[in-house]
C-alpha cells in the first residue's frame, strides 16, 4: 500500500496507561454469611471475587481464595493485578520484589520472567504488555508475537490492531504480522469494522474506505465513501458515491469476503432478508440475495409483509413472490375479516375520506367523513370517524359501531375505549357495551414498575383502569365495577399533570390519604398497609420489600404489607441482590433477616456480597 496514512488517537492507549499503583491497605476485611456464621479470618484486603477467585492480603503478602473463602493460592506473592483482572479474563500478573510483573495462567504457573512492567488483554487472546518505554503483543502462553517497538497500541478490531511508532503508524493482525507497514502521520487512517468475516476488516485512508486481509491483500479498492453490513442480512451495501446536487449516488453490493455481487452503478440499494432492491434512471430492480435479477418495475419495489415484495405507487398494489412471480390477491394471506385490507382516501373535489381496498382499489367506504384514521391498538377492522365535528367508530362494512356523537373518542388498549361527553367518560368495549356511565372526569391504564402517568417505562400494562371522580381517585376493573374506591388524593405537578397511583413491580399499588402513604394489593383491591408514612419507596432490587418513612425514620416492609423492621433507622435501607437488607445507623452498617432480627451487628464501614450468601465486611 503506497498511500500515506495517520493514525486516529482515539483507537490507541498510550503505555503510560499501564502504570499499576499499589493499594494502601488501612482496613480489616472479612467474610460472614447472611445469617452471621464466620467464613473466614481477618485479612489486609479481601477483592471482589473474578472468575472464581479473589485477591487477599495477608502481612504483606497477597494470595487467592476461592468462592467459599477457602485460600486457593497462599499469600507468598509482594503484589497481583486481580484488581485489573477484568483485563485479562483469567490470567493473573503477579509483581516480585523490583515491581516487575510476571504471567501467571489459571493455574497459577508463573510462564514468563518478571520483564514486564504491565499487561492488558485484547480480543483474540492478545495481550498487550509494557516493556520498559515500549509496548509489545503476547498470547496467553507467554510467546512473544512481535518486539517491543511500539509506542502506542490501538484497540482490537476482528484481529487487527493499529500500533504506533515514531510518529508513524500500521497495522498488525493478531499473528503478529505487519499487514499495513509505518507511515508518516499525514493523512486520514482507521480501522472501521463492517464485515463478520474472520481476518478482513474495513480501512479508511484519505476518507476512502477499502478492504484488507490479514496479510494486507487489498479485498476492496480504497474507492469507497461507505462499507457496512446491513442488519441481519450477511451482506455488504458500498457506497461509492453519495448523491450531491448535481451528481447520482453510486452503490453496489458485496459478499462477506468482499465479492462483488452488484457493482456500485445504481442510485439507491435496499438490503433485506429475502434479495436485494435497487433503482437506477428512475427503474427499480429486484435481485436474490446471489444478485440474480427477479424482477423490474417503472414503479416503486419494496418489500411486503403479505408476501416477498410489492410493486406500489398507484391501485391495485401487486404482490409477487421472491422468484419475481405475480400473486394473485388471495395468494397474499391478508390478516383481517373479509380478506380486505383497507387504506383512507380523499375525495379531491369534496376533500371527504373514506377507505378503498389496498389490493384491488375497490371503494369499501364511500368518502363522506371529515376525517378517518385507524391506530394500531385497536381491532383492525374498526376505525375511527369525524363527522360534523363528532367522533364515532365505524367497521370495515361501515356500520357504526359506536355513535358518531361525541367529543372525543380515546383509546385504551385492544378491546376498551373512553367516550367524551359534556367533559365526562365512559368506559366502553369495541362492541359497543357501555361498561360505566358518564361517571368519571378521568380514566386511564395502570402498569407495572413504574408511576402510572411514566408510560415510556411501563413494562406490563394491568386488568384494571385509574379513575377521578369528582375530587378523589380510585379503581376500575376492566368491566367497569369498583375495584378500589375512591377515596383516595390524587397530585399534580407544577405542569399540571396527574399521578394518581405509584404502582410496584411486586404486586402492590401506593395510595395517598389525608398525605400519608399506605399500600393496597393490585390483584384484589386490598389494603396491605394503612395510610400511616410520611414516604414509601420499593426496595432498589424490587424483591418485594418496602422501605417506609415515620417521623423522620426509616423501616421495612415484607411482601405482605407487614412491617418487619420498625421505623427507627435514620437511612434508608437498602438490600443487596441476594436479598439481604442492610441497615445503617450514622455511618455504621449492619445485616437484618427477613424477621427484622439484627443478624450482623451494626458496626461495619461496608457490607457488599462475596459470593452467594457470603458478605464481605470491612471494618
Amino acid at each position: 500500500m503506497n498511500k500515506i496514512i495517520i493514525l486516529l488517537l482515539c483507537f490507541l492507549l498510550p503505555a503510560t496507561a499501564f502504570t499499576q499503583n499499589r493499594r494502601n491497605i488501612e482496613y480489616q476485611y472479612q467474610l460472614i454469611r447472611t445469617d452471621g456464621t464466620l467464613v473466614s479470618g481477618k485479612y489486609a484486603y479481601i477483592s471482589s471475587p473474578q472468575r472464581g477467585k479473589a485477591l487477599f492480603a495477608m502481612n504483606g503478602k497477597v494470595g487467592f481464595l476461592d468462592l467459599l473463602g477457602q485460600v486457593l493460592l497462599p499469600p507468598t506473592f509482594d503484589y497481583l493485578t486481580i484488581e485489573n483482572n477484568k483485563y485479562l479474563e483469567g490470567m493473573f500478573a503477579p509483581f516480585n520484589s523490583e515491581e516487575k510483573c510476571a504471567l501467571m495462567n489459571n493455574r497459577f504457573e508463573v510462564i514468563t520472567p518478571y520483564i514486564y512492567d504491565s499487561f492488558k488483554k485484547r480480543a483474540h487472546n492478545l495481550i498487550v504488555a509494557r516493556k520498559g518505554e515500549y509496548l509489545g503483543i503476547l498470547d496467553t502462553l507467554g510467546n512473544e508475537l512481535t518486539p517491543f517497538i511500539y509506542d502506542r497500541v490501538g484497540y482490537n478490531d476482528n484481529g487487527f490492531l493499529p500500533v504506533e511508532k515514531d510518529g508513524k503508524v500500521g497495522v498488525i493482525y493478531k499473528n503478529g504480522k505487519q499487514v499495513i507497514p509505518f507511515t508518516e502521520v499525514r493523512h486520514t487512517f482507521r480501522l472501521d469494522r463492517s464485515t463478520k468475516e474472520p481476518g478482513l476488516i474495513s480501512v479508511v485512508i484519505d476518507e476512502k474506505r477499502g478492504l484488507i486481509d490479514s496479510t494486507g491483500r487489498e479485498v476492496l479498492p480504497f474507492i469507497y465513501e461507505f462499507i457496512g453490513d446491513e442488519y441481519g442480512v450477511d451482506l455488504l451495501h458500498l457506497v461509492k458515491k453519495y448523491k450531491t446536487f448535481d451528481s447520482k449516488a453510486e452503490r453496489g453490493v458485496a459478499d462477506p469476503k468482499g465479492n462483488i455481487i452488484l457493482e456500485p452503478i445504481y442510485e439507491e440499494v435496499k438490503i433485506f432478508d429475502k434479495g436485494i432492491i435497487t433503482m437506477k434512471d428512475s427503474m427499480y430492480y429486484f435481485f436474490d440475495l446471489q444478485g440474480n435479477l427477479k424482477l423490474t418495475s417503472h414503479r416503486d419495489i419494496g418489500p411486503s409483509i403479505y408476501s416477498c415484495i410489492a410493486i406500489y405507487g398507484g391501485h391495485p398494489v401487486q404482490f409477487y413472490d421472491c422468484e419475481g412471480n405475480l400473486l394473485s390477491p388471495l395468494e397474499k394471506k391478508p390478516s383481517i375479516p373479509e380478506s380486505k385490507y383497507w387504506w383512507p382516501f380523499t375525495d379531491k373535489e369534496t376533500g371527504l375520506k373514506g377507505y378503498r381496498d389496498i389490493a384491488t382499489g375497490e371503494v369499501l367506504i364511500p368518502a363522506q367523513y371529515e376525517d378517518v384514521f385507524h391506530i394500531y391498538d385497536i381491532p383492525r377492522w374498526l376505525s375511527f370517524v369525524t363527522l360534523k365535528g363528532k367522533k364515532g367508530i365505524i367497521d370495515i362494512k361501515g356500520n357504526v359501531v359506536i355513535p358518531i356523537e361525541h367529543q372525543d373518542i380515546l383509546s385504551l388498549d385492544s378491546e376498551r375505549c373512553i367516550l367524551v361527553k359534556n367533559k365526562k367518560k365512559m368506559l366502553v368495549d369495541y362492541q359497543g357495551n357501555m361498561l360505566t356511565g358518564y361517571d368519571f372526569n378521568y380514566i386511564d391504564t395502570m402498569g407495572y414498575g413504574s408511576t402510572s402517568r411514566d408510560s415510556s417505562s411501563v413494562h406490563v400494562v394491568l386488568p384494571i383502569y385509574e379513575v377521578i371522580k369528582g375530587n378523589h381517585c380510585g379503581i376500575i376493573d376492566r368491566n367497569g365495577k369498583e375495584f378500589v374506591p375512591c377515596i383516595y388524593d390524587y397530585r399534580r405537578d407544577h405542569n399540571g399533570n396527574v399521578t394518581l397511583f405509584d404502582v410496584l413491580s411486586a404486586g402492590k399499588i401506593v395510595v395517598k390519604k389525608k398525605g400519608k402513604y399506605g399500600l393496597i394489593d393490585q390483584h384484589t383491591g386490598q389494603v396491605l398497609a394503612p395510610c400511616q408514612y410520611d414516604e414509601l419507596q420499593e426496595d432498589n432490587r424490587r424483591l418485594g420489600y418496602i422501605f417506609v418513612k415515620k417521623k423522620a425514620k426509616w423501616g421495612v416492609l415484607d411482601k405482605t404489607g407487614k412491617e418487619i423492621l420498625p421505623c427507627i433507622y435514620p437511612h434508608v435501607p437498602y438490600v443487596l441482590k441476594n436479598g439481604t437488607i442492610i441497615v445503617e445507623d450514622g455511618e455504621q452498617k449492619g445485616v437484618a433477616d427477613l424477621n427484622g432480627n439484627i443478624v450482623i451487628p451494626i458496626e461495619y464501614e461496608e457490607i457488599d456480597i462475596y459470593h452467594g450468601d457470603i458478605l464481605r465486611v470491612v471494618k
